[in-house]
């Protein structure tokens, strides 16, 4: 009831030309929205909105940090956990992470900002980001598999996708960044390896990415 509320007002704003357009009353702050309401005020709010509006889209670009908190010069060295990813070189057409849902699929990646609300996924696609919280889970009976930069062997991701039976490859730490959107890989959550099949563009472009042919 809040939000449909909410929206109301926006379309009350929109109007009377306070915002461009409804949904913009989602970038005002809760005291400004009741000052605008008590006030009966038609005071333009364009320019703030496109200040926020810009602010967000330059931080959707930042990476943030795997963790928060003391930097990692200053925390003392700890003995190596028994699941640690293995250092090794990088290897071409391979990412190395860990095994979050054992398994062996293929499919066509799939990379998903998270900031994404509900993710444009088609059935037998792959889903490549950052993580995956609970929001996402919906999905995962649909998917060929998932590959994660960051993430951990107990959280909800890969626990609802061992119940699915869905393969998930965690910690690659460069998914995001060397797959690219579209191209046929092969993840295999067993070994907590990812095959980049073939990543050129023109590989790409033939692909057959009808739902049909994912299903």
């Amino acid at each position: 009831h809040l939000r449909l509320a909410t929206m109301e007002i926006g379309r009350r704003f929109a109007d009377r030309g306070t915002i461009s357009e409804r949904d913009d009353v989602m970038w005002l702050r809760q005291k400004e929205i009741m000052a605008l309401l008590r006030e009966d005020s038609s005071e333009p709010q364009q320019e703030k909105v496109a200040e926020r509006k810009a602010d967000y889209a330059e931080w959707e670009r930042l990476s943030p940090p795997p963790l928060l908190g003391v930097p990692l010069a200053e925390l003392p060295e700890r003995p190596p956990f028994a699941d640690d990813v293995e250092k090794t070189t990088e290897t071409p057409g391979l990412l190395r992470g860990q095994g979050g849902s054992p398994g062996k699929a293929s499919g066509r990646a799939r990379i998903v900002s998270m900031s994404t609300v509900l993710p444009d996924m088609q059935p037998g696609e792959i889903l490549v980001a950052d993580n995956a919280g609970p929001l996402w889970t919906p999905f995962f009976p649909h998917l060929a598999a998932i590959v994660l930069d960051f993430g951990s062997f107990g959280q909800h991701a890969c626990a609802t996708a061992r119940e699915f039976g869905v393969p998930v490859v965690i910690n690659t730490r460069t998914a995001t960044t060397r797959i690219r959107e579209g191209s046929w890989i092969t993840v295999d959550g067993s070994a907590g390896t990812v095959e980049l099949e073939d990543q050129s563009v023109e590989a790409i472009g033939t692909l057959d990415t009808s739902a049909s042919s994912l299903s």
